[in-house]
């Protein structure tokens, strides 16, 4: 019976994908296709051991929301540089620009207090304009008459009432010989009266800024408004668009996100516009200032004799190459029997690894997505140059922060597929031998520029981690407020522990069993 049921045995375990050794998990062909790598069904914040694999499933929509702030002063650095934008919508190109009154992009940001706005221009002369943003923020309500009326300033716009009712208008006149705003008003549609309530940005506790003059009129303006104004304690789901007007009864003849409406008509600063091409942006309820950018979903680790394999998942890795981008900060400790090694990410993030010193690291592997060398699905291969120093931005660091990284290790960012699949030498890390070591690993992003440093979310010298694994949350905020990430992930490379049961897996195991019992049945026959 012994020699008939071993191999059969042998062949269940191997169709449900266990492995002895992690160490001689698969080789991974790092292209930035995930196909190779398992897919699993386990709960936020848990790991498994499976398949020579070693897999992280973290809380989505974690990032920290702690942080966005900008600052009303009339400059666009906060919104081009600094801070985190979360999503925007820029004019469409195929239009007939007209130099005083030419929309270019629409900027959108929020935290748990403010919805904040901003758009620029491609102005070369200053006229007398009108600027109007229109907000549609709670559904089937609101001010949506295609009758051919007007809007809150008496111009000759209305929207389509099937998809929107405008909620709320902001309105600012840009004076052009003066080269400034001289009116602005905070528009409430009463839905009880069916009539426009008047206030001003201030009355509401909102605020704006700009530039502009004379000569090349409105360039660029911010405005914040509390969530509060708009009938809301916490953020909610918004759509909206912003257009440019002239004085009472014309209609619009430039919007962002751009409409048809206007531009259908030979004289279309008179002619009534319908419009309807709102842009809808999605605000978390629970995660009110969401970044899917850098926000971590599954991490997961395996290997071959040469390579430690990682392949790092995303929300929404929606760009790479550019300032901004993630920076992916992996903490290895080779050494896990002390407290020896390094305690700092990289990047300048003012963060540290665990409290306790039981993961200080040996080796680190710094991932700039922000460099302009990474483009999107091509590999980018180490060159023992530090990316600050001008080198590659793939850096294995050792605890001297110098890059000892060999051309044979590797990562590949791919947005369509929002990963990033790495392999490192396990040379480059410090090790001779893979076999019947354990790893505790930390993972940690930022968003940095392309010379390596992180953004300061906050202005100060707190953590510039926005995400990272961790079972402390729902915020990220809540495990690196005091600057360090004290949860590690401990990988045996020796033995693969008992995997979680999952649904599927209990069938497999359920199928063994079935198969062990019709051997040992037909044996005994």
């Amino acid at each position: 019976m012994v020699k008939g049921l071993l191999p059969a045995l042998l062949l269940s375990v191997a169709i449900l994908g266990f492995t002895p050794y992690i160490v001689y998990g698969h080789y991974v062909d790092v292209d930035g296709y995930p196909e190779e790598w398992l897919s699993v069904n386990i709960a936020e914040n848990t790991h498994i051991a499976v398949g020579g694999e070693y897999i992280w499933h973290d809380a989505a929509y974690d990032t920290r929301n702690d942080f966005v702030t900008i600052v009303i002063d009339g400059s666009s650095d906060d919104w081009l540089t600094d801070q985190l934008k979360y999503v925007f919508s820029r004019d469409s190109t195929d239009r007939t620009p007209q130099a005083g009154a030419n929309l270019d992009t629409l900027f959108i940001g929020w935290n748990d207090n403010y919805l904040y706005i901003a758009f620029n221009t491609s102005n070369t002369q200053s006229w007398n304009v009108a600027y109007g943003i229109g907000i549609d923020a709670i559904p089937n309500q609101g001010y949506n008459d295609t009758t051919g009326g007007s809007d809150a300033w008496d111009r000759a716009i209305t929207f389509d009432s099937t998809e929107y009712g405008i909620d709320y208008e902001i309105y600012f006149w840009w004076d052009g010989s003066g080269g400034t705003i001289t009116s602005n008003n905070f528009c409430n549609w009463s839905a009880s009266s069916s009539s426009w309530d008047y206030y001003t940005l201030n009355d509401i506790g909102g605020s704006y800024g700009y530039t502009g003059d004379s000569n090349i009129g409105l360039q660029f303006l911010e405005l914040e408004i509390p969530w509060t104004a708009l009938g809301f304690n916490k953020p909610v789901n918004f759509s909206i668009i912003i257009w440019v007007t002239g004085d009472t009864g014309s209609s619009a003849v430039d919007t962002v996100p751009y409409d048809p409406a206007s531009e259908d008509s030979d004289d279309e600063w008179n002619d009534p516009d319908v419009l309807s091409f709102l842009k809808l942006f999605v605000v978390e309820p629970k995660y009110a200032t969401m970044d899917t950018l850098v926000d971590i979903t599954w991490v997961q680790i395996t290997s071959d004799n040469t390579y430690l394999y990682m392949l790092i998942r995303f929300n929404d890795l929606y760009y790479v190459g550019h300032n901004g981008a993630p920076g992916i900060m992996i903490t290895i400790d080779t050494n896990t029997s002390d407290t020896s090694g390094g305690t700092y990410f990289g990047y300048n993030s003012e963060t540290q690894v665990a409290s306790n010193g039981s993961a200080n690291w040996q080796r680190q592997i710094l991932i700039d997505l922000a460099n302009s060398a990474v483009q999107d699905g091509q590999p980018v291969y180490g060159d023992g140059v530090e990316v600050w120093n001008g080198g590659s931005p793939l850096d294995v660091v050792d605890t001297s922060w110098n890059d000892v990284s060999s051309s044979s290790s590797l990562f590949v960012a791919n947005t369509s597929n929002d990963v990033v699949e790495i392999g490192v030498t396990w040379s480059d890390l410090g090790i001779s031998d893979p076999a019947n070591i354990t790893l505790r690993i930390e993972v940690a992003v930022v968003r940095v520029t392309p010379e390596g440093d992180a953004w300061d979310p906050d202005g100060g010298s707190s953590s510039d981690v926005l995400d990272c694994v961790t079972t402390t949350g729902p915020n990220t905020w809540d495990e690196v407020s005091d600057g360090y990430v004290d949860y590690y992930l401990e990988v045996p490379f020796n033995s693969v522990p008992e995997p979680i049961p999952e649904p599927g897996i209990l069938i497999g195991v359920a199928t063994v069993l079935l198969t062990i019992a019709a051997l040992v049945f037909y044996y005994k026959r």
